[in-house]
């Protein structure tokens, strides 16, 4: 909640409450003016509401179009000093940055966050978890800790089956295009990995979505020794926005291959 719509949610309950009180003990005889007039104050914080989300939302579809990570993680900064906000949504927003910081290659930054956050797990709900998770996978791959990647990999495969149906379809997502990464890593199942990312990418998601997941793809055309296939898919990728880190990595893709 915005500050400044807080201070107003605020003022206005005090009032409308104020003024049920008058016409309950009162004869007044303007009593029907008295309760459009609470209902006129109360009435602008759902107008208001919808104004906060369609910004917020402004700036996710900006980042899913462009890939400016900078320019994200700043809107989103200054959009959260201006909230009120639970420790649910500081949760949320303290793992979005982290993902941020990881897909611009600040993978040690995105721990310093998710560290802080070990002890609040048990508060998490379902979602936020989920997600918290995700951004532990990432960094684990990163570094090599299949083991690890793994463990979180089969407790998020866990979630999927008790989630919500509204949610499920995100989970699966999530979850495919992190089993994917992690089936690279390992050098499995590389042929039906692919497939799935191909899948994925029909689907026609965001272009960062597209252009991370085909960056994966690349990958897997490299390792199966199909360089010329892997390299017209990495120029595709270096073109999309080169703040990020699976951009700079295809980049080194196309150098080796032009050796």
């Amino acid at each position: 909640m915005n500050r400044k719509r807080f201070v107003y949610w605020l003022i206005s309950i005090i009032v409308t409450l104020a003024l049920i009180i008058y016409i309950w003990f009162s004869d007044d005889e303007y009593y029907m003016f008295y309760t459009l007039l609470g209902m006129g104050l109360i009435f602008p914080n759902f107008t208001f509401k919808k104004i906060e989300k369609r910004k917020l939302m402004e700036i996710i579809v900006d980042y899913s179009q462009t890939g400016n990570v900078k320019k994200y993680l700043d809107s989103l900064s200054l959009f959260n000093k201006k909230m009120v906000k639970n420790k649910k949504n500081k949760y949320f927003d303290l793992i979005s940055y982290a993902h941020a910081y990881m897909d611009m290659g600040n993978f040690e930054g995105a721990k310093d966050i998710l560290d802080k956050l070990v002890e609040e797990e048990p508060r998490f709900t379902s979602l936020i978890r989920f997600f918290y998770y995700r951004a532990w996978i990432n960094y684990f791959l990163n570094y090599g800790l299949d083991g690890e990647a793994k463990k979180l990999l089969d407790q998020l495969k866990a979630m999927i089956e008790l989630a919500a149906p509204q949610l499920r379809q995100q989970y699966i997502i999530n979850y495919q295009i992190l089993v994917a990464k992690y089936n690279i890593r390992c050098d499995v199942l590389l042929i039906e990995t692919k497939a799935t990312l191909k899948q994925i990418i029909d689907a026609n998601p965001t272009p960062l979505m597209t252009a991370s997941t085909s960056y994966y793809v690349g990958i897997i055309e490299y390792k199966l020794g199909n360089f010329s296939e892997a390299k017209s898919i990495f120029n595709e990728v270096a073109k999309f926005n080169e703040q990020l880190h699976f951009v700079v990595k295809a980049k080194e893709y196309l150098h080796r291959l032009s050796e």
